[in-house]
């Protein structure tokens, strides 16, 4: 969140709706606010109007920040990163497995932490899952840093993995737990289309590493590749039919 509150959120979110208008020339910018990122540059809102067959138009609109290159989208700003979802700021979370941190080159930092609920069937037959999701803005660090989210201790047993997305996983008489990592390579293998990527899991957790300055990214081309989201569960084993099954779509349900 590049504001203090949610209402501020809304209001951005308001004016870049408003700036919204088929008059708009092709091609044509329109200045829309203070950039809410950097607080230096403009927020522009750019049209493309792409004209069919019958002569029909059509208005695509793209917001951005002439000095950072922040991306915006009036249905919610950053996506990836769920703006008008509540979160807080913490250093861990505690699970029945252990205490889950983030680690930069071996340091404890606090990152965003939001929760919401999945539910694995529409009828509500099963109990919903809690979903706990991590997002770690990357733009202040350099190529080259480390960037770990898991546990402090060995805990991890079970790998799962999906085109996008690896998960870890580990279980006791009643409980099943599971992290997952978004891993950008699964998907396409192209790594300068990011500025990070999956460097290593083990029975801690995961790793990321920094390709190249999220500084010099071009934020404007691929946003989200400056920030890195994790999400983890525990599910009760009796409470599902297959919970190896009901924890897999819970968690590649927001990663990946």
């Amino acid at each position: 969140m590049f504001t203090n509150s949610i209402e501020e959120e809304q209001r951005f979110l308001s004016c870049l709706v408003r700036s919204l208008s088929v008059s708009m020339q092709d091609g044509e910018k329109r200045v829309i606010a203070v950039c809410p990122r950097c607080h230096k540059g403009s927020v522009l809102a750019q049209c493309t109007v792409v004209r069919e067959r019958n002569e029909t138009k059509e208005w695509h609109y793209n917001f951005y920040c002439n000095t950072c290159g922040e991306c915006f989208h009036p249905a919610g700003i950053r996506s990836d990163i769920f703006f008008h979802t509540p979160y807080e700021l913490t250093k861990a979370v505690p699970t029945p497995f252990g205490s889950v941190c983030v680690r930069i080159n071996g340091r404890t930092v606090p990152f965003r932490y939001r929760k919401k609920l999945f539910r694995i069937d529409e009828n509500a037959i099963h109990e919903p899952i809690g979903l706990h999701l991590i997002d770690i803005d990357l733009r202040d660090l350099k190529a080259g840093d480390l960037v770990f989210c898991g546990f402090d201790n060995g805990t991890l047993e079970h790998n799962n993995s999906d085109e996008r997305s690896v998960i870890s996983s580990c279980e006791n008489e009643e409980l099943l737990f599971g992290l997952c990592a978004y891993d950008p390579e699964n998907w396409d293998g192209e790594t300068d289309r990011y500025c990070y990527q999956l460097y290593d899991g083990n029975s801690s957790g995961f790793v990321y590493r920094i390709l190249s300055d999220p500084q010099n990214y071009d934020a404007h081309a691929f946003y989200p590749s400056v920030i890195v989201s994790l999400a983890f569960t525990w599910i009760r084993k009796d409470a599902y039919d297959d919970p190896d099954d009901a924890l897999f779509f819970a968690l590649t349900s927001e990663i990946g």
